[in-house]
């Protein structure tokens, strides 16, 4: 871990997941903050505003340094770089060193509308997809779902894409595939399974004749048994489904190595934030954040609190998010927000942490194992990366707007509604340098809509050289199965 400041550096200059912004950071450098306490004098010299309040004016300063934080952090024209979404490659902690675009790294990472570590507890699951550029309603394609362990669900479901499962698949009701399924065990279902279009199945299909129906090709080790109604052409020959989602110690983003560089190299004297700001949330609060890097110790608020965002900015927490108040973040018609937590997230209150309209503008990482637990009104908008946390919500349904990455799910119906936009979160990155084919391991390793084949990158054959649910069209790797 010697070498990992500088490497975390590099992450912290440009780890901002989304699509990149076409202009630079307009606004003041000063943080509007609606809270009714005292105003006091800024520590430092002159700069950008001190916060105010009712009773006394906001102090000058902004350069100045706050309890708990290492360092006075970047500067100005640092900040300003960092607002029009430009910098080096990052080094990722926790994946080898291996240096890659910030917005590849969220095309990467939310790829699914659910991805599971290892199992979902659900009674029913449903699955559709939006596209927040154009403004277009869901649609029943391209929210795909990977399971890395054994699926099981009492109840129905309709997956908007197509389906992966590393291990078995039984159902007792009723289950649409609007894509393919992809299963690396049997197939045990009481009710039916209905595919749109291929299945690839590595162990034996169980159920009544026709139990199991594929719109076009199917894929198994042996010929099709009577229980599996093919519509287009049976192959024979062996089928292994790798685990979908990323889940290996080794790969995980180290989250809390990111949160604490981001105490060290951040915005916060420059706006003049105070880390504690949020720590203990009593009156309603609206904190509006300009462009830049945030840290806070932790979040805590019995009351209700709105985040607005409105350029390209990312908030630390060095501790926990909790309390029974409501957490809003409104990232308007332009803004972007990534929360790296360390701690816990356990909220009874309304949870936004983005807009329902743009769903792919939120995203939030997790790296602790300290368990998320949501109730509210059941509704939860961003994309949320936190594989070693065990996702749990006592309301039912439990409504997502963005996406899931997470060790299990336990809830009585989930509904996601997959914002496509955030797969072309890597249309600011830059194009490949000229010269020989880069070299890859695998899957994600390569850019620009590339396959990782025979240890280089290069255009992609069939669907099968491409990363899970991507498809291939016409030498690249794109396009979700939306119908």
């Amino acid at each position: 871990m010697t070498s990992l400041p500088v490497r975390i550096r590099n992450v912290l200059t440009t780890l901002i997941a989304g699509a990149a912004l076409t202009s630079a950071c307009n606004q003041d450098s000063v943080i509007t903050d609606t809270r009714g306490t005292d105003g006091g004098a800024g520590n430092g010299a002159a700069g950008a505003t001190g916060l105010g309040g009712a009773g006394g004016a906001g102090g000058a300063g902004g350069a100045g340094t706050y309890p708990g934080l290492i360092g006075n952090g970047p500067t100005e024209p640092e900040r300003a770089k960092y607002c029009m979404g430009l910098g080096a490659p990052i080094l990722v902690p926790g994946a080898g060193g291996v240096a890659q675009c910030a917005g590849k790294l969220a095309e990467t990472t939310f790829r699914y509308g659910i991805c599971v570590c290892e199992s979902v507890s659900a009674v029913n699951i449903q699955t559709d997809s939006l596209d927040s550029r154009t403004a277009t309603s869901p649609v029943s394609g391209g929210a795909a779902v990977g399971i890395n362990q054994s699926y099981s669900v009492a109840g129905k479901a309709t997956i908007g894409g197509s389906f992966f499962v590393g291990a078995g698949l039984s159902s007792s009701a009723p289950h649409t595939i609007h894509g393919d399924l992809q299963v690396n065990g049997n197939v045990a279902t009481a009710a039916g399974i209905h595919v749109v279009r291929d299945a690839w199945v590595g162990g034996t299909v169980i159920g009544a004749p026709g139990v199991l129906d594929v719109g076009r090709d199917f894929y198994n080790p042996a010929p099709p048994g009577p229980a599996v109604s093919v519509k287009g052409t049976s192959h024979k020959q062996a089928v292994t489904v790798p685990a979908p989602c990323d889940c290996d110690p080794a790969r995980i983003l180290d989250v809390s190595a990111v949160v604490n560089e981001g105490k060290t190299n951040n915005h916060n004297a420059l706006s003049g934030l105070d880390p504690d700001r949020l720590k203990s949330v009593s009156q309603e609060t609206v904190l509006a954040l300009p462009c830049g890097r945030y840290y806070l110790s932790s979040i805590n608020t019995s009351a209700k609190l709105t985040l607005q965002i409105t350029g390209r900015t990312a908030i630390y927490v060095g501790g926990s998010i909790g309390g029974a108040g409501e957490i809003s973040v409104d990232v308007g018609p332009a803004g972007e927000l990534d929360f790296f937590i360390d701690g816990s997230l356990s909220l009874s209150g309304k949870v936004r942490f983005g807009s329902q309209d743009r769903p792919a503008a939120s995203r939030i990482y997790m790296g602790s194992d300290k368990g998320i637990a949501l109730a509210g009104d059941g509704i939860f908008v961003g994309n949320l990366y936190a594989p070693r946390s065990a996702l749990s919500s006592s309301q039912s349904p439990l409504v997502i707007y963005g996406s899931v990455f997470t060790k299990t799910i336990s809830a009585t119906d989930l509904n996601v509604h997959y914002d496509r936009a955030i797969t072309d979160a890597a249309k600011g990155c830059d194009p490949p340098k000229p010269g020989p084919a880069p070299t890859c391991n695998k899957c994600g390793d390569c850019v620009s809509g590339t396959a990782c084949i025979d240890g280089k990158c290069g255009d992609c054959r069939t669907d099968a050289d491409c990363c899970a649910p991507r498809t291939c069209k016409a030498g690249k790797c794109g396009g979700y199965i939306v119908e």
